[in-house]
């Protein structure tokens, strides 16, 4: 590290050399004012020892790219698979094309600005802009890699922590009204994953935990089922892994025409198996395809859109059956408390924030009596939200009505369900 002092004026200026940028220009720093030699000399001496404490232990010569599929990405052992996946595509799709040249110890914040703005208006190697929330993902593996270097002492800071993002704009949800989700309802009765489609409807549930469900998390005398695992798209393959957060494993109890679905299901399932000759146990999986075999997670998405738009309903994500269940709860009065322990949100700050454009009865008190009850597979399950109203939702099953029967006296398609707690 080099450095010196002058007179400038009637003060004293120090001047110091940094790292040369990506393209090999010097770079200096400056800090002038002292009023003697002697105490511009000891500031350069504090900035020299500062930039010496700093030094790599490792004098490391490789680029980023480098760093980042050699070092960083095999390292993220204890990620989720998803997330290690996402990490990865990004990693190659966006971070090696544009900044996988320069060596790790030459990058700086104008290299990795110069990135974001290339990717903001679609002129990186992938040929198309992407939004301000595809940006701050791209930010945050990013920020992530470059932290992991400075704690390996491969780099002294992290260039990319003081880069001001776009702001994002705050994603609206979709949903259905009870009308539009009666319709789909309805449509859908004669297909397969309809008892899939009824109980991400009635629980709320993420796509993956339904599927990785076998008969031995349901009790369908209790009415309630245990979340201890979810089914994974991994690139395409599929694997059982955990819960997305940890809060995800919890128990959700489901209404009575919930559980007459799935106890046509079960039967269904046990004739099938028997002629296909195949074992049925209470480790089955309760949705599996006509051979026996499990969904793959975008198989049900894409049979979720076609169906939707068959029904003549306005199309949406099959995880928005999600975000529908909870925001229909809400508008009917349902404790914000209890929705987010359906949902396994780590708070219920959380909740509140997803759901805002809801307006729930969330600034009182917990209901009381806290009409919950303990399961002996996980803790205490939150009393039965339903978007299912008392009735028949599945065919030939206690109540002679048909879905639509059930849902008319519901009148026009913003109503709210009839049997909301």
């Amino acid at each position: 590290m080099r450095g010196h002092v002058y007179r400038r004026g009637p003060t004293w200026t120090v001047v110091w050399d940094l790292e040369r940028d990506s393209r090999g220009k010097r770079r200096q720093r400056s800090i002038g004012g002292f009023a003697t030699r002697r105490e511009a000399g000891r500031a350069l001496a504090r900035e020299l020892a500062r930039l010496q404490a700093a030094v790599r232990v490792e004098p490391v010569r490789i680029t980023l790219g480098e760093f980042l599929t050699g070092r960083w990405l095999p390292s993220l052992l204890d990620l989720a698979p998803n997330t290690r996946t996402s990490y990865a595509q990004i990693v190659r799709r966006h971070l090696v094309p544009a900044l996988g040249d320069i060596r790790l110890t030459r990058l700086t914040a104008g290299d990795v600005e110069r990135c974001y703005a290339d990717v903001r208006d679609g002129t990186t190697i992938n040929g198309y802009p992407m939004a301000p929330a595809s940006i701050r993902r791209i930010h945050a593996t990013l920020h992530a890699a470059l932290n992991a270097a400075v704690a390996q002492d491969l780099v002294p800071r992290n260039v990319a922590s003081r880069i001001r993002l776009p702001r994002a704009a705050r994603p609206q949800l979709s949903v259905w009204s009870t009308g539009e989700l009666r319709r789909f309802l309805e449509h859908a009765q004669v297909e397969r994953l309809f008892p899939l489609f009824l109980l991400l409807a009635t629980t709320g549930l993420r796509r993956g935990e339904a599927l990785a469900l076998a008969w031995e998390h349901v009790d369908l005398e209790r009415q309630v089922l245990a979340v201890r695992r979810a089914l994974l798209s991994i690139g395409y393959e599929v694997q059982l892994g955990a819960p997305k957060t940890r809060y995800g494993e919890r128990t959700v109890d489901f209404d009575d025409a919930t559980a007459a679905v799935l106890r046509r299901l079960q039967g269904d399932q046990r004739g099938e198996y028997a002629r296909l000759g195949l074992p049925w146990s209470r480790e089955t999986l309760l949705f599996t395809r006509a051979d026996g075999s499990r969904w793959h997670p975008e198989s049900v998405s894409d049979r979720f859109v076609r169906v939707a738009r068959h029904a003549g309903v306005p199309v949406i994500r099959l995880h928005d059956l999600r975000h529908t269940h909870a925001s229909l709860a809400l508008a009917c009065g349902v404790h914000l408390k209890v929705v987010q322990e359906r949902l396994g949100h780590s708070s219920i700050a959380v909740t509140s924030d997803l759901y805002s454009h809801v307006t729930p009865a969330s600034s009182g008190p917990r209901p009381t009596p806290w009409r919950g009850r303990r399961s002996a597979a996980g803790p205490r399950v939150s009393k039965s939200v339903s978007t299912w109203p008392q009735g028949n939702p599945g065919g030939d099953l206690p109540e002679s009505k048909s879905p639509g029967q059930a849902w008319s006296r519901l009148g026009e398609s913003n109503s709210r369900p009839a049997h909301y707690e």
